[in-house]
């Protein structure tokens, strides 16, 4: 894409219908999907569908989702990172849709992480080859840490910095000159992303790792008011109330542990006591909170320490192989030398 010129002529570029399919949590990566659409809609039209508003059964959404994809011309596919893959639970999406609506159409992916992407753009791209799309683009970019034990001790908070919404914005940039290819030569035009194959096998145990990871969810009853916000806003189905119960049940089986529910209760009735999550900030995107420049990680974040811990555990493993190696070769040597000393008296 960085070939492809920036600067074209959007009177001269017949309007592409996108659909642009996204799972946010909190909203990091709906913000990073707005950003990209703003530079894509003067020219195109960009329909937006959450699937995290899938996942809730909500019809509006779903039946808005299979026409959208049957309508457009070009796929957008954006996830925030779990676990260094998509989001739990949006590939079996994917899946169910129709075939029909993917064949031959030219697809972007984007996703948002704390520090580590892992292999989501490729589980993606994976995904949309499967169904007969053609993977053309792809970007990700930092965004704040939102599951709960990976956000910073109170009252710190990560902060966005423009230069990862200017790389969104530049990507939208690329998008539509290599629309503008698309548009002029068809799909002959245009390059498709190179993958590795088979990283979409790892979702489910990649899921359910984190999950056992994070712990049980508890509820305090002495701080929930029965608001029902969990439950409306649970994408997984993992919180219900009874009928005539005040609090919500929390379902193990179906919890995926994405803590969306820890960070929107107003009450912080809802916690990993694991984690000592009620000691931890909460976080929702807010335009408000990002500041000028790079992105800033708080004192006392998780994530950052765990990379750390990663690294240097990381350094201390290799550094133990190298002198394991190294010593089977002085062995080996040992070994070598007083064979030939051997052979060498029993010869004399």
């Amino acid at each position: 894409l960085e070939s492809l010129p920036v600067s074209v002529s959007r009177s001269l570029l017949k309007m592409v219908k996108i659909c642009m399919l996204t799972f946010s949590l909190t909203g990091n990566t709906a913000h990073v999907a707005q950003v990209i659409a703003s530079k894509l809609e003067p020219t195109h039209q960009v329909t937006h569908v959450n699937l995290v508003h899938c996942l809730q059964g909500k019809d509006v959404e779903i039946r808005q989702m299979h026409d959208s994809l049957a309508a457009c011309d070009v796929i957008g596919l954006g996830s925030l990172v779990w676990a260094a893959l998509p989001a739990p639970k949006m590939g079996d999406m994917i899946r169910k849709c129709d075939t029909a609506s993917f064949q031959g159409k030219p697809a972007f992916i984007f996703s948002t992480d704390g520090g580590h992407a892992g292999d989501t753009r490729n589980v993606m791209a994976e995904w949309l080859a499967e169904k007969g799309a053609i993977p053309v683009a792809q970007f990700g970019c930092y965004a704040p840490s939102n599951w709960s034990p990976g956000v910073p001790a109170k009252p710190n908070v990560d902060r966005w910095g423009t230069e990862d919404i200017e790389k969104a914005a530049h990507f939208g940039e690329e998008l539509l000159a290599l629309l503008a290819r698309y548009q002029s030569g068809g799909r002959s035009a245009l390059v498709p992303i190179t993958f590795p194959r088979g990283k979409a096998a790892k979702e489910a145990a990649q899921s359910r790792s984190m999950t056992n990871l994070a712990g049980q969810i508890a509820i305090d009853r002495t701080r929930c008011v029965g608001c029902r916000v969990c439950v409306s806003r649970c994408p997984y189905g993992a919180l219900d109330i009874e009928d005539g119960a005040i609090h919500p049940r929390w379902s193990s089986a179906k919890c995926m542990s994405c803590t969306l529910c820890v960070n929107l209760c107003p009450k912080e009735a809802i916690s990993l006591p694991r984690f000592r999550t009620n000691d931890r900030s909460k976080y929702v995107f807010k335009p408000t909170e990002i500041v000028q420049g790079p992105s800033q990680r708080a004192p006392g974040n998780a994530i950052s320490r765990l990379l750390r811990i990663s690294s240097i555990y990381f350094k201390a493993t290799l550094v133990a192989i190298l002198v394991a190696v190294l010593v089977v070769f002085v062995l080996l040597g040992w070994v070598s030398v007083r064979g030939v000393s051997k052979l060498v008296r029993r010869h004399i």
